[in-house]
């Protein structure tokens, strides 16, 4: 790779020599890192940035210069792996690949670091936004609607549960539906059925106990989600 297309790609580089330390750093690094390539050269990533994630680069780098493997750092299983900013001065999301470069023995090796902040943030309000539809719908839905974890603890419940049950939302999470029921048998089988990944084709007749004591009949239907 030439000199002006090391500096003119638009990712963070740097190339490793055989012992770990900085052979060179590319000018979107620097101004990313707020590192100047002549304070960068020669020194170690650890050493660059203290206490932050360059051990995980360290056993990459050492794989990529021992055995010649490449490897993938991602954003969202290493996060905030290198303190980076983006150039309004925020949080500079990132993933990070270590591959060797030029043949076995491997004396040198490429870290590269590509920019997934715009991406990520786009997909953080798309995510928000089906989050809120899907609250919007079961809020205002007419059937009572439960989410239970592998447990059966209900982790939410709409307010139309809270009407057939007779309790306020806040109370209904964190009991076992077993609880809510006053035969729970037919639902014990159901819920074993469902945890061992069979689908439900119809629906289940159950009596549960409200609140105050009283029977109310329902059918159940249910899915893994």
């Amino acid at each position: 790779m030439s000199a002006a297309v090391f500096e003119a790609l638009d990712m963070g580089l740097t190339a490793l020599d055989g012992h770990g330390r900085v052979a060179a750093w590319n000018a979107w690094l620097a101004s990313a890192s707020g590192i100047p390539a002549q304070d960068a050269i020669g020194k170690r990533l650890d050493e660059l940035f203290p206490g932050a994630g360059p051990s995980r680069l360290a056993s990459a780098v050492s794989e990529a210069l021992v055995s010649g493997a490449s490897r993938l750092l991602t954003h969202s299983l290493h996060p905030a792996l290198l303190p980076l900013r983006t150039r309004s001065g925020q949080e500079l999301i990132h993933n990070v690949s270590v591959q060797p470069l030029g043949q076995a023995p491997y004396h040198k090796c490429l870290v590269q670091i590509v920019d997934v902040t715009t991406a990520v943030h786009r997909e953080r309000i798309l995510r928000e936004r089906q989050n809120a539809r899907y609250d919007a719908v079961v809020n205002s839905a007419p059937d009572a609607i439960l989410t239970l974890d592998a447990q059966g603890v209900i982790q939410l419940a709409n307010p139309a549960a809270a009407r057939e049950f007779d309790y306020a939302p806040s109370d209904l999470v964190g009991r076992e539906m077993a609880v809510l029921l006053d035969a729970p048998e037919p639902w014990g089988e159901l819920w074993q059925s469902l945890l061992e990944g069979i689908v439900m084709h119809r629906p289940v007749e159950i009596t549960a106990r409200r609140k105050d004591g009283s029977a109310s009949f329902l059918e159940v239907s249910a899915s893994r989600w």
